[in-house]
């Protein structure tokens, strides 16, 4: 049964630093109740791949619906590529510069800040990484990251699938609705993990999305294989499952997004029926994306020969900091949001601490390194010269003004073979052309870019922590380690 969890006291000093104005927010009051939050983070989602995006097939009906009551950030970006510094960097609003997967002792977490100021915090999460004995359920009354049972679970699946999280967690919301006016404002969070691999087939979507109808592999990475030396004939039929499968796994995903959208569709309705829709603010983001085999893997060059093209063209998360990776979706519906809003500035994911803050009239703490977009939601957008991202193997900038993008690998990533890259996105949105080698002052001018954006945002590294035997388990079951720690 799940713990409730209060803040720790490391974070005392820095929510006392809040002053006043929380301790009048908590205090008994006649004034509205603040609205309620509703918090969804969809892990692996990439924004392309949903409708309000512009993405073709029906994956998103109703993020598309919600889309069109709010607003819909058209330019948003996670911080990292791997999901657990993304929800450190996300939670706190703070960059991370540095390899970090547990909060900074320092800093309130936004659910803390919302506990602070009255608000009963409710959190379910499908990634079992995000465990509350890691620190994730920080401001938490109320916080759920169990696996799913053994008998109910596939290999690589330890989370519970989102209408499994929706029905763990309602009696808790009813609990609370049932009170009426008597019971706090909500702050509710749920993260759910399903278009994360492995997918699931859902056979039931097989006429509104057929597998083989996700967007085919484009010609130029069948052109990329071929440079390594001739196919093996086409009627191998190892070879040609191998470029078959690809497509499947790209259906497949798309069908894992629409279960997820589904299951969030079921959970507004759910909340539209206990009247708690109605004067509540919701928030839709995702961790990071997922390649889905549109970039070749970085692997030494003597390596590639002896690749099979699922082999050769990366499918996962967790090492690069692509488009694919890095555009996620960032939509906001409800109080204080006008309807209809699309902003086409670049935004970041540390942008929505301050916003969720500012839309609920509450201070923000100390240290946050977001912007708050409400004034972006009435078209006083503030300029973003640059976007920044980083992964334990690579750290990047893209300069908004040029369209320039500057990936650098980190000391561990040089240790695996990643070499600088430039991408012109204006010209190359794929990122299929490399021009660090021709365009030498573009590299050492963002190399300084991204040199001076971590000296202004030091990051203590965690990277050294020990991993807890649980830890290493969920890592392991998940397919991010070996049989040992040092895979």
């Amino acid at each position: 049964m799940p713990r409730p969890s209060a803040p720790r006291p490391r974070c005392a000093r820095v929510l006392a630093g809040l002053g006043v104005a929380l301790a009048v927010a908590c205090a008994p009051r006649e004034e509205p109740r603040r609205p309620d939050v509703f918090l969804f983070v969809v892990d692996t989602l990439r924004a392309d791949r949903l409708g309000c995006y512009g993405y073709p097939r029906p994956t998103s009906p109703n993020l598309d619906r919600l889309a069109a009551e709010g607003a819909l950030f058209l330019d948003a970006n996670a911080q990292c590529s791997w999901t657990k510094p993304s929800m450190v960097s996300l939670f706190q609003g703070r960059y991370v510069t540095q390899y970090r997967d547990v909060f900074d002792e320092d800093a309130p977490t936004l659910a803390e800040v919302l506990q602070a100021a009255g608000y009963r915090t409710l959190g379910v999460v499908g990634n079992v990484l995000l465990a509350e004995r890691t620190g994730f359920g920080r401001g938490f009354d109320h916080y759920d990251a169990r696996r799913n049972p053994a008998r109910d679970r596939r290999p690589g699946e330890p989370g519970r699938p989102v209408d499994v999280l929706v029905r763990d967690l309602w009696p808790e919301i009813g609990a609370l609705a049932a009170a009426g006016d008597e019971r706090p404002p909500l702050f509710v969070y749920v993260h759910a993990m399903d278009p994360h691999h492995p997918y699931l087939e859902h056979p039931e979507l097989d006429g509104e999305l057929p597998l083989d109808g996700a967007p085919p592999l484009a010609e130029w990475q069948r052109a990329r294989f071929a440079e390594l030396g001739p196919e093996p004939a086409e009627d191998d039929p190892d070879w040609r499952a191998a470029w078959r499968e690809m497509q499947l796994l790209r259906g497949l995903y798309d069908r894992e997004v629409r279960f997820t959208d589904a299951g969030i569709g079921r959970m507004l309705e759910r909340l539209r029926a206990a009247g708690l829709l109605e004067h509540a603010l919701v928030a839709v983001v995702a961790d990071h994306g997922e390649v889905l085999f549109d970039q070749a893997t970085l692997k030494p060059e003597s390596d590639l020969a002896r690749l099979a093209p699922d082999e050769f063209f990366h499918r996962e998360h967790g090492s690069f900091l692509y488009q694919s990776l890095i555009g996620t979706p960032f939509l906001l519906r409800g109080a204080g949001v006008p309807r209809g809003v699309r902003v086409a500035e670049p935004v970041e994911n540390v942008d929505l601490f301050p916003t969720l803050l500012e839309l609920l009239d509450l201070p923000a703490p100390p240290g946050l390194h977001g912007r708050s977009l409400v004034g972006a939601l009435h078209g006083r957008a503030p300029a973003r010269e640059a976007v920044h991202a980083f992964v334990m193997q690579n750290v990047s900038v893209r300069e908004v003004a040029s369209g320039l993008k500057l990936t650098l690998p980190t000391p561990v990533g040089e240790t695996l073979g990643a070499r600088p890259t430039l991408f012109d996105l204006g010209a190359d949105p794929g990122e299929t052309r490399d021009l660090a080698a021709e365009r030498p002052g573009d590299v050492e001018r963002l190399r300084a870019r991204i040199e001076a954006w971590r000296a202004a945002h030091p990051t203590v590294s965690s990277l050294k922590r020990p991993l807890d035997e649980r830890e290493f388990e969920d890592l392991r079951e998940m397919g991010y380690v070996g049989e040992d720690e040092e895979d």
